[in-house]
């Protein structure tokens, strides 16, 4: 519609110009609006469910699994096959040593059938064998897209810590610009030393490049997360950290949840695999009988006759097999055993580290926060009045400063810890509706400032003037 209306006007406006003129003003109309069109557009929002379901579908390390499902079902049809018959031609005397010896038609011919008499329950038990490895692939492979969904859930959080510390670090430039510039204010007017101006000029600087070096973080941190499905960054931002934390989950749940949780049933399919090959093994040690029936022809009398074979292995072809297996399955319990342990100890351990983390950041956010926010409105007004320091009233300012970046530090803690108990537990990172467990996004902006440093910014706004 905007490219028609151009059109039309240069038309109205160019009809006695010449056609190169009216097409290289065409021509501009449409550069400038194609940059007012890309200075309009707003900047492109990856949320964590694009993230995953990018990752479930183009990443790498997951585009094998359909084959190993594949290979796994072609095993089956190996279990399942039963022994072919076995066709076997001889022929005997064709051939000696002679003179009388007349070759082909004194020989003697046979054509005979075997037939290898299986039991079973062999059978079955390779079929119990193939299906016990099914399981445990899987398990396997459930618990790989686990620990790959889990590697872009982290580096998703890593992308909005470095966009709330963006934030917080243009705040803080902003607040010291500000600062900058009331400070050169009261040197012009003798009350400030040009020391001290210039310390405040070299914290500005420091801020700027701090600035620059987030800047380049987060290019590379949205480089490593579009990696992991195999493409390029095509987004520009990510879903802020939420300011409310998620209630914290319960203790008792979290023990019921795991007894389901992805190491443990892999440990269970693995035991079952381990029980199914000894079960193999047992059988494997009965051996077989082969049945064998032909006809025998000799051609030197004319006689044909018939034949009949029966042979049994003597001894077991692989008697260390079953001891072998049974070793194995010992080992595997033991190892499922100690390591039953440590999961839970692990759940524990991160459990309490969480509890320490929702305190310490509701202390922060009911006591510290309000604290320094008092303590910069007292240090500022008492600057005003000539009774504090410049030094006391910057420090008052860095102190709040330090505050709102231990809040952004702790937030982002509490995120990825949570994800670390769902792992462990194998819960689904992702609700129904598809809000995350570890980050629940909400739907604001990502330019609006955290409640704590927009207040701070309107205090510094109203800064003192000379």
């Amino acid at each position: 519609m905007l490219c028609h209306l151009m059109a039309g006007a240069v038309r109205l406006v160019g009809q006695s110009l010449p056609r190169s003129i009216r097409l290289a003003l065409l021509s501009w109309l449409l550069l400038q609006s194609s940059t007012t069109l890309a200075a309009t557009t707003p900047p492109a929002l990856l949320s964590l469910q694009d993230a995953l379901s990018r990752t479930l579908q183009y990443s790498p390390q997951l585009q094998q699994q359909p084959l190993a499902v594949r290979q796994q079902a072609l095993l089956r049809l190996q279990a399942a096959a039963t022994p072919v018959p076995e066709l076997t031609l001889s022929a005997e005397n064709i051939s000696g040593s002679s003179s009388q010896s007349r070759g082909l038609q004194q020989g003697e011919y046979s054509v005979t059938f075997s037939q290898l008499l299986e039991d079973s329950a062999k059978q079955q038990a390779r079929l119990d064998l193939n299906t016990a490895g099914s399981h445990l692939l899987q398990q396997q492979q459930r618990q790989q897209q686990l620990t790959v969904l889990a590697e872009t859930v982290r580096a998703y959080q890593q992308l909005q810590r470095l966009q709330l510390l963006t934030l917080w670090t243009e705040h803080r430039r902003q607040t010291e610009q500000q600062i900058v510039q009331i400070a050169q204010q009261r040197q012009t007017a003798a009350l400030m030393l040009a020391a001290e101006v210039s310390r405040l000029q070299l914290r500005l600087l420091q801020t700027g490049l701090q600035q620059q070096q987030l800047a380049a973080a987060t290019l590379q941190a949205r480089a490593e997360l579009a990696a992991l499905w195999g493409a390029s960054a095509d987004f520009d931002q990510v879903e802020p950290l939420p300011a409310a934390l998620p209630p914290l989950p319960d203790w008792t749940l979290l023990q019921q949840q795991l007894q389901q949780a992805p190491q443990l049933q892999s440990w269970l399919s693995a035991e079952r695999l381990a029980q199914a090959e000894i079960q193999l093994a047992q059988l494997n040690q009965q051996n077989d009988w082969q049945l064998g029936l032909g006809l025998k022809r000799d051609q030197a009398t004319q006689d044909t006759s018939l034949q009949l074979s029966l042979s049994l292995p003597l001894g077991v072809a692989q008697p260390q097999q079953l001891a072998l297996s049974q070793l194995q399955a010992e080992q595997q319990q033991l190892n499922q055993q100690l390591d039953q342990q440590q999961l839970q100890l692990r759940l524990q351990w991160h459990y309490q580290q969480l509890q320490q983390q929702a305190s310490q950041l509701q202390q922060l956010q009911q006591q510290l926060l309000p604290q320094a926010q008092l303590l910069v409105r007292q240090s500022q007004q008492a600057w005003q009045q000539g009774v504090l320091s410049t030094a006391d009233w910057l420090s008052s300012r860095q102190e709040l400063l330090q505050t709102e970046l231990e809040q952004i530090e702790l937030r982002a803690a509490f995120a990825s810890r949570l994800l670390e108990l769902q792992l462990l537990t194998g819960q689904p990172l992702l609700q129904q509706g598809g809000h995350p467990l570890a980050i629940r996004a909400p739907r604001q902006p990502y330019r609006t400032l955290p409640a704590s440093m927009q207040a701070a910014s309107d205090q510094t706004s109203t800064g003192p003037q000379s």
